[in-house]
């Protein structure tokens, strides 16, 4: 269990990275600039690779809209590498763009244990 998921689609996430063999992603990370700051669904510090769990809300609210591209210029300018999930996607393309990234960041994952 992880009490930072915000949304059980959060929690399928987290659960999608774990049962491919990642460790578990650490949960809603701040990042800042100093001045403005957001929160990464999950993700993994030492490569700086997030995910985020883009709902219906994201593109059918307009302010929800406009705030996401200012927030994501935020990520971005911090280093974040911030992959962004929605429900069409499968596990499988979700997992490969996450070792993609790793990858490009020249960033092994550590193996996780079968119990975590």
């Amino acid at each position: 269990m992880d009490s930072g998921a915000q949304s059980p689609r959060e929690s399928w996430l987290r659960l999608v990275l774990i049962d491919a063999g990642l460790q578990a992603p650490r949960t809603q990370i701040r990042v800042s600039d100093g001045f403005n700051e957001a929160f990464i669904d999950m993700g993994y510090d030492e490569p700086m690779v997030g995910l985020d769990y883009d709902g219906a809300h994201h593109i059918v609210d307009r302010g929800q809209y406009v705030y996401d591209i200012g927030r994501a210029e935020l990520i971005d300018r911090q280093g974040w590498i911030d992959i962004h999930v929605v429900a069409e996607h499968n596990r499988r393309f979700i997992v490969h763009r996450v070792r993609e990234a790793f990858a490009r960041r020249g960033w092994t994952p550590p193996k996780s244990a079968p119990w975590s």
